[in-house]
């Protein structure tokens, strides 16, 4: 972390003075965190009857003290509904016709380890909340050090917690599909159990289609990346070139 100071005199001239680098923080009672959004909206105006949302990857819950959004809006009293998965936290922010940086305060019990989504709702037919790039962050507090943020890429923004698995298998093969709620903190996973004659192709589907510029588009509707497994039993599927165990 660098600082500098900028000095105003009396005849409304500024002076920057050099940076210090190489400062950091000694929070030995707390860490704070600041989950960044993706697949953010470009317009995100909620009216109409129009809800318009957001994601938030909180890797851990474990710890957490304190929970807020941060998020700018215009009009933000034209708001019916403002959630977070789907529990409203606010009914409305901000002003009427004009900006407000506004601060939300969220109850931990709404705040789940993976994907969290934040969403407005409005159904006036007059100008609704608009609200400012970079869309609505999650704000956090924990009572120990937390590990680094995992976080998106700015191009292709899927992470697992979000995806729909659907197993296509040939007329001769097996195969068994599970999920479990008690992994990664309620959020389900899958396991596969093959043949060895099996062979099967996943298509994983996240909810939202993610951005997808310089990436190849399929002709569906939704995005998917079509996962070849290997012709074994030790359930590693290759994926682009990635590999994950399943």
């Amino acid at each position: 972390m660098a600082v500098a100071a900028r000095i105003r005199d009396e005849r409304g001239i500024y002076y920057m003075t050099a940076a210090v680098e190489g400062l950091e923080l000694d929070r030995s009672q707390h860490s704070d965190r600041l989950y960044k959004p993706y697949n953010v909206p470009a317009g995100w105006v909620s009216r109409a009857g129009r809800a318009v949302g957001t994601n938030v990857f909180v890797p851990t819950v474990s710890g957490m003290i304190e929970a807020r959004a941060e998020l700018t809006t215009w009009s933000g009293l034209h708001a019916e509904a403002i959630n977070l998965n789907r529990t409203m936290i606010a009914p409305r922010v901000g002003q009427d016709h004009n900006y407000a940086h506004n601060t939300i305060d969220i109850p931990l019990k709404v705040v789940r380890a993976g994907t969290n989504r934040f969403s407005t709702f409005s159904s006036t037919l007059h100008h609704g909340i608009e609200v400012m790039w970079p869309g609505i962050a999650l704000l956090a507090r924990f009572s120990e050090p937390v590990p680094p943020l995992v976080t998106a890429h700015e191009d292709l923004s899927i992470f697992a917690d979000e995806l729909t698995w659907e197993a296509v298998t040939p007329a001769d093969g097996e195969v068994q599909v599970e999920t479990r709620e008690d992994a990664f903190e309620g959020t389900r996973v899958l396991r596969v159990v093959p043949s060895s004659s099996f062979f099967a192709l996943l298509d994983l589907v996240p909810e939202t289609p993610p951005q997808t510029f310089g990436y190849e588009r399929s002709d569906s509707v939704s995005t998917r990346m079509n996962c070849a497994s290997r012709t074994s039993t030790d359930s590693v599927w290759s994926c682009g070139g990635s590999r994950f165990h399943c």
